[in-house]
């Protein structure tokens, strides 16, 4: 009797232990979908630093770093940008470069944004100008795992870059 019933055990055992393993094996991976507006300039990163220094030193720049794989990003496009009314929805996604670090991602290399960008997490928000022939970062937006940017703070961000009222 004991026999059977430690036989019952371990045979449920490993049912249970191959479904959790083929569970996992198996699970679906989540693929981000960001969803881009349709006439939005979108800068490779690697020609990033040139584009802003060819465009003149009166620009003002307004990027907008994300990454096509990143869930936040894709919650910054679908959430943070479109809760902005009409009106000013349209002059902010005319004035937003979007510069796609995905690269930078995969390779793992973000110590590069950092450096040069001064920013230490995607998706993030810069606003730079070149000046004497340097770019100089006037301010920043940077995603925080603990804050991460609301709607009220990315209108905060846009007035103080005087782009909105």
């Amino acid at each position: 009797m004991l026999k059977r019933i430690m036989f019952t055990f371990l045979t449920l055992l490993m049912i249970y232990s191959a479904t959790i393993v083929g569970y996992v094996f198996f699970q679906p991976q989540t693929q981000t979908h960001l969803s881009l507006p349709s006439n939005t300039l979108i800068i490779n990163y690697e020609s990033l630093k040139d584009f802003t220094l060819n465009s003149g030193e009166s620009v003002i720049h307004y990027y907008f770093f994300y990454s096509k794989n990143d869930p936040n990003s894709a919650y910054i496009v679908d959430n943070v940008l479109n809760s902005l009314n009409s009106q000013t929805k349209d002059k902010v996604l005319s004035l937003l470069e979007y510069v796609d670090v995905t690269s930078l991602d995969q390779s793992l290399s973000t110590y590069e944004l950092h450096a040069q960008w001064s920013i230490s997490q995607i998706p993030s928000f810069v606003a730079c100008q070149v000046v004497d022939g340097r770019i100089k970062i006037l301010n920043k937006l940077e995603w925080q795992e603990q804050t991460p940017i609301t709607d009220f703070e990315f209108t905060e961000w846009l007035k103080e870059n005087k782009i909105i009222n």
